[in-house]
């Protein structure tokens, strides 16, 4: 019959996991996602405040600043997230407490006369959302297959959401964010790095997957290898949405393109595809049923690629220093749009509910509303907090280093350890049993894969392979 004929032979997905969709529970999940999420960003200024005074100039010594930075920050990450995730509130006003204490301590260095980094081609809060983003997306990754990963964190097949739900939304938040609509240059042809690897990993699983059924052991194969093709939904949905920016330059008409599409895109799950998409034990007989989650999400993804374009091109200036009055109207506005998100969320979770295997407007404004949140809180630790004293009117470059260089490297060499994550996720399945390890196992076998990308990319940083 041929791949595009008879994908799967005509198979029933397995069981995938479920849970409770009431608003209650979901509005706790949410919670507990986003307080799980902002302590990395303490760890990363931690991991600066540290690093910096480590210093690089002996040889050996910025390899040993740059693990110390990592292990900094993925030791507790994978500790929240492993064992002790049902603690994600003390973790978060823990967080909050420390920050306006350095706040007001802040206030006390005239920081009305300081320039604060919105500008350049990577603004310093984009690239500390995009690295976290690939650390989570990392996690998501590899704690795949263990029996011992919370449940509560694991990705959700229906309505219902979790901390893993987001990486494939934030993912496109942080790509379209980071990327600058330019007025002479194709937004397609400038971000090739932001799709074609995502789309040789969609290509990659579904030959994999195809060979695996021919070899008749499909009931060795993960429900979620089939149902979260989120990679043939991104790449598409990235490829349509630069094409868009081309010819959608002005981040307001943008918006709107974003907005329609997902107002459609919602009427059509309502009215037709949502039962479809979301019944799991759909047969898999042609390459379109056998990915249906993935086509179905696409428009989705492809609105929040716009938003997320579009509140990129709102917060990045001209200029790469603002003074503290623009500061305060681009934070003044991402607070306002921020609330407005978690209203839109709210709003959602008690009507459309959240979805995030079809990427309906509830996960949409989720996401969006998640990445707003890291993005204030960002700019407020690394431009206000951590920052403000380094910069002077006459001088734009930072007496120390902004961000610690492990935060840089991931940043950089994202996309290539993601692939090279992806082999190891492989190879971890295939040789070290994930279903049958223990917590304590599970933890220490995720800190060894982590660190192992950890060191990946900072060869990829030294040895100039690769620029992301």
């Amino acid at each position: 019959m041929g791949l595009l004929g008879s994908y799967f032979g005509n198979v029933t997905v397995p069981q995938f996991l479920q849970r409770d969709p009431s608003p209650w529970t979901t509005i706790l999940h949410a919670w507990s996602s986003l307080c799980l999420i902002m302590p990395i960003i303490f760890l990363i200024a931690v991991a600066r405040l540290i690093g910096n005074r480590i210093g690089s100039g002996i040889l050996g010594m910025h390899f040993i600043r740059y693990l110390t930075e990592g292990v900094i920050i993925i030791g507790p990450t994978l500790l929240m997230m492993v064992k002790y995730y049902e603690y994600g509130d003390y973790y978060t006003w823990i967080c909050c407490t420390i920050m306006v204490i350095a706040a007001v301590a802040g206030l006390t260095k005239k920081p009305h006369k300081q320039l604060y980094l919105l500008g350049g081609h990577q603004p310093y809060v984009f690239k500390v959302n995009r690295a976290m983003i690939y650390i989570l997306a990392l996690v998501a990754l590899l704690a795949q297959g263990f029996s011992s990963f919370p449940k509560y964190l694991q990705r959700t097949y229906g309505y219902g959401i979790s901390l893993l739900d987001l990486d494939a939304g934030l993912y496109v938040f942080a790509m379209a964010s980071i990327s600058r609509t330019s007025s002479t240059h194709s937004h397609l042809l400038t971000n090739y790095w932001f799709y074609t690897p995502m789309a040789g990993l969609a290509l990659a699983r579904m030959a994999l997957i195809k060979l695996v059924m021919m070899r008749g052991e499909s009931e060795k194969r993960p429900s979620d290898d089939v149902l979260s093709n989120y990679f043939l939904a991104i790449t598409v949905a990235i490829i349509i949405g630069c094409f868009m920016c081309d010819r959608i330059r002005h981040y307001r008409r943008q918006v709107w393109a974003g907005m329609a599409i997902l107002t459609l895109h919602e009427i059509v799950l309502q009215v037709f595809t949502s039962e479809y998409a979301l019944d799991n034990k759909t047969e898999r007989g042609n390459i379109f049923a056998a990915n249906k989650e993935a086509f179905l999400s696409i428009p989705g993804f492809l609105a929040l690629f716009l938003l997320s374009i579009a509140f990129g091109n709102f917060l990045r200036s001209r200029k790469r220093g603002v003074p503290y009055v623009v500061f305060l109207q681009r934070a003044k506005s991402i607070v306002e749009t921020c609330l407005f998100s978690w209203a839109v969320t709210l709003y959602a979770i008690f009507t459309t509910s959240i979805a995030p295997i079809t990427c309906n407007f509830g996960y949409v404004a989720w996401v969006f509303a998640i990445g707003l949140s890291i993005t204030l809180v960002n700019m407020f630790v690394f431009n206000f907090i951590t920052n403000t004293r380094k910069y002077t009117d006459d001088l734009l470059h930072p007496t120390n280093e902004v961000l610690p260089s492990f935060v840089s490297s991931i940043n950089k060499n994202g996309i290539i350890c993601y692939v090279f994550a992806c082999i190891l996720k492989f190879w971890v399945d295939a040789m070290l049993e994930p279903r049958w390890r223990s917590e304590n196992e599970t933890f220490y076998i995720l800190s060894l894969a982590m660190l192992s990308v950890a060191i990946l990319s900072y060869l990829l940083t030294h040895l100039t392979l690769f620029y992301n």
